[in-house]
């Protein structure tokens, strides 16, 4: 069995280093910025959410105490704009579309966050925390809105690593003539008579938060002035991130994040995927194709950091991966009652314990997903030598075996098939009508189990089987036909 270490590193975009997770007396206050909730998740999102998951499973594996706070964003432009096109509200959309992430977050066992917050039930939160940065002298007002004064932040650009001038000439400028500099942002945007938009009162007129102030109110409600880890898409580092830093640190005179963490982004043909590039394929219609474990592996397949290029050749690879997995945790599960012969057993155990070591040293190095898979996957090579060389699993190799994969459940979150005991009579029998030659009443068994994705694999005196989670897992194993 692995055994993790509290020693568990990770990358801080802030200062370009690993550094060890940072954390009150054993205990971790993480907080990312999750989904602005105008339509279904996509695999480039849940990149993001399956990571930070991982990274929680893996701290509480290495005996931390964990605070996970994942946001919805329900008040924003892109919210507004699919409530006026499918003329409803804002809350209604949004309701619709953080109900769809939970089914599939879900289905990606996903493990829920400690606490989900809305921006829309955050105003008050929100409107102090504008106050306490107005009073600092880094808030003004126009005709459009209350915006922050960039340049009262004598640190802006720390997290991207750019100055002032090379961010203010790739700026976005927003569309308000009076704003001081094309950095500044807006704390507050006032409202402008459309029905679709919700609105709020405030010591400013009436309106709603801007997108950045949602964040750092919402953080820090639930972790405190300065939290442990704050993370996100690289997407998101400017000019989200970097904003949230400067309004923040500006309100409280306090460092904000001692950890900045980072996922990559997930690509297609070279783009990053993108609902507004029309290149994205949803968690729903992946999950339909390949299942979730096959989806979840293939998410962790790349480093975190590193850009993942999506294709349908990678994720049936990752598919074939998962359903060797589950094919060799069946072989356990199956196992026979013969004694192991000494050279297999000494083998095997040593391929177990090397597999377990390794697997906890690179997950909680900066979380190394892709090595760990590395290690299960090189390990499951070793063990189906053997189950061939054996025509199966003894009883002292299968303890080995599940031992060895337990940190695929336990930190990647895969989910291995189940024992179907409830075949096991149906599956004897199509044993012994295979024995006694009748092999088409046997054939007709294996088919209807089939239709339910039930894998069989035929040894010489037993047969293993497994309902895969990959949706027709017959056409990624050849398995032994009748």
């Amino acid at each position: 069995m692995a055994i993790f270490s509290p020693q568990v590193m990770i990358y801080d975009s802030l200062s370009g280093k690993k550094i060890p997770v940072p954390n009150k007396k054993g205990h971790v206050g993480i907080y990312v910025c999750g989904l602005t909730v105008y339509d279904n998740m996509h695999l480039g999102h849940a990149r993001l959410f399956v990571v930070f998951d991982v990274l929680r499973r893996l701290l509480r594996k290495s005996g931390y105490q964990v605070t996970y706070v994942q946001n919805f964003t329900d008040v924003d432009d892109k919210v507004i704009n699919r409530a006026r096109e499918l003329r409803t509200s804002y809350a209604e959309v949004a309701k619709q579309y953080i109900e769809s992430y939970f089914k599939d977050a879900d289905s990606l066992n996903i493990t829920r966050a400690d606490i989900y917050p809305r921006a829309s039930e955050h105003i008050q939160e929100i409107i102090e925390l504008i106050k306490a940065i107005e009073r600092k002298g880094s808030a003004y007002k126009t005709e459009n809105g209350v915006y922050f004064r960039v340049s009262s932040f004598p640190n802006y650009g720390k997290l991207s690593h750019q100055s002032t001038e090379n961010l203010r000439a790739g700026a976005r400028v927003e569309v308000d003539p009076q704003k001081e500099d094309p950095l500044d942002f807006s704390l507050w945007k006032f409202h402008k008579d459309d029905p679709y938009e919700p609105a709020w009162d405030s010591p400013w007129g009436k309106g709603r938060p801007g997108w950045h102030i949602e964040c750092s109110a919402m953080s820090m409600k639930y972790l405190g002035e300065t939290i442990d880890v704050h993370g996100g898409g690289q997407d998101l580092i400017f000019p989200h991130h970097e904003n949230e830093i400067a309004q923040s640190e500006t309100a409280t005179g306090k460092l904000f994040a001692r950890a900045w963490v980072h996922v990559g982004l997930l690509s297609v043909g070279g783009e990053k995927m993108a609902k507004s590039l029309k290149n994205f394929t949803t968690v729903k219609d992946a999950l339909s194709k390949w299942g979730p474990d096959a989806v979840r592996l293939f998410l962790l397949s790349s480093h975190y950091r590193s850009p993942l290029p999506f294709s349908e050749d990678a994720m049936n690879s990752s598919a074939k991966q998962w359903i060797q997995i589950e094919q060799l945790v069946a072989e356990a599960l199956h196992h026979g009652t013969r004694e192991t012969p000494p050279e297999d057993a000494q083998q095997l155990s040593k391929a177990a314990q090397e597999a377990s070591s390794s697997f906890a040293r690179h997950v909680s190095d900066d979380l190394s997903t892709q090595l760990a898979i590395s290690d299960l996957m090189s390990f499951a090579a070793t063990a189906k030598r053997i189950v061939g060389k054996l025509d199966g699993l003894t009883e002292a190799l299968a303890q080995d075996v599940l031992s060895a994969l337990q940190p695929a459940e336990d930190v990647l979150g895969l989910r291995f098939p189940q024992p179907l005991d409830e075949l096991e009579g149906v599956v004897q029998r199509r044993f012994e009508l295979r024995k006694n030659g009748q092999f088409e009443e046997a054939d007709n068994i294996r088919n209807q189990l089939a239709q339910g994705n039930v894998v069989l694999v035929d040894h010489r005196d037993h047969t293993i089987w497994f309902r895969s989670s990959v949706p027709d897992a017959h056409k990624y194993l050849a398995t032994n036909k009748s």
